[in-house]
């Protein structure tokens, strides 16, 4: 009997044309680390009195997709196109900068595990969203990117659903952690100049997205998305008071973080931030840090995304 393994499990992707219908034809394998896709269907428990204290029956109910896919971050194609789609901006593929729109897509998600050669052995997840995107730099190791899915329902197959799978772009090492340049300055400045001090740094952007039912139909339809929250955190070496100052001071603060460079490089900029804490604790001897929070905000005017996303540092 085959035990499946992680190592031998492959996940692909492709954008559906109708939600909730699998988007057929060749998909597109993402390298990632981990992933937690799973099916949830509600149980309805009958509460018929029957003169017993047994439960005799249970109906399926609404069903619900959720999970995460955590990933190295690199510049392969399949990021682009799943950090484009957690800031809902479809532009036309020629542009490389893309902000918060409200512009949606669906994807279907393959999952299969090749080293079982049994029945069922293949995974289909339909009407797929990201929900939420988070990015995490560490002063050693790789950059890594969790996406957070949710979608409409699964269904299992013995054939590969994924056609022939786009193979990964080959050569494309992914970002670390020395790779990456964090700018912090006021709103409106234009430094290139990276802080020395940062020892970890967190950014998610989340979307509110909901699973939304309708009478007739057990599979979410596409359901409702609320405001897009731009929020993040670091820690650093507290050598000034600088970043208590701007959080006392409610100082409109631009954050720009670089990963690599070239054709190869990606960029994540927010020009206008609000520090909404930080905490200078002291557990000891030895260096102490300063951690911040942050959230991203939308210009005064209204003109200029809490976030834009380049995708391509060489244009």
């Amino acid at each position: 009997m085959a035990i499946a393994t992680g190592q031998m499990q492959t996940l692909s992707f492709k954008v559906e044309s109708t939600f909730g219908t699998s988007a057929g034809g060749d998909f597109a394998l993402i390298e990632h680390n981990s992933n937690s896709l799973a099916l949830t269907i509600n149980m309805l428990e009958e509460a018929t009195l029957r003169g017993t204290r047994e439960v005799n029956e249970l109906i399926h109910g609404t069903h619900a997709v959720g999970g995460d896919i955590t990933c190295n971050l690199s510049n392969q194609t399949a990021h682009e196109q799943l950090i484009q789609a957690a800031l809902h901006d479809t532009s036309a593929t020629s542009s490389t900068q893309f902000s918060i729109d409200g512009s949606r897509q669906s994807f279907s998600f393959a999952r299969e595990y090749t080293d079982m050669g049994s029945t069922d052995d293949n995974q289909l997840f339909l009407g797929c969203e990201i929900n939420t995107c988070a990015i995490s730099i560490p002063a050693d190791g790789f950059v890594t990117v969790t996406y957070g899915v949710i979608g409409s329902t699964m269904t299992s197959h013995d054939a590969s659903q994924d056609g022939s799978a786009t193979a990964v772009t080959a050569g494309s090492v992914p970002y670390r952690g020395q790779d990456a340049t964090i700018i912090i300055e006021n709103t409106g400045g234009s430094s290139t100049t990276g802080q020395t001090i940062i020892t970890q740094f967190d950014l998610s952007i989340e979307n509110g997205l909901e699973n939304n039912y309708v009478v007739g139909n057990n599979k979410s339809v596409e359901g409702a998305i609320g405001k897009a929250r731009v929020t993040g955190s670091f820690t650093c070496h507290f050598t000034t008071g600088d970043f208590v100052a701007r959080f006392l001071n409610a100082t409109d603060t631009r954050i720009k973080v670089i990963l690599g460079s070239g054709t190869s490089g990606m960029s994540f900029e927010l020009p206008r931030c609000r520090f909404t804490n930080t905490a200078t604790e002291v557990g000891g001897e030895g260096m102490v840090e300063c951690s911040v929070d942050f959230t991203a905000l939308q210009s005064s005017d209204g003109a200029t995304s809490c976030i834009t996303y380049d995708s391509n540092l060489g244009d």
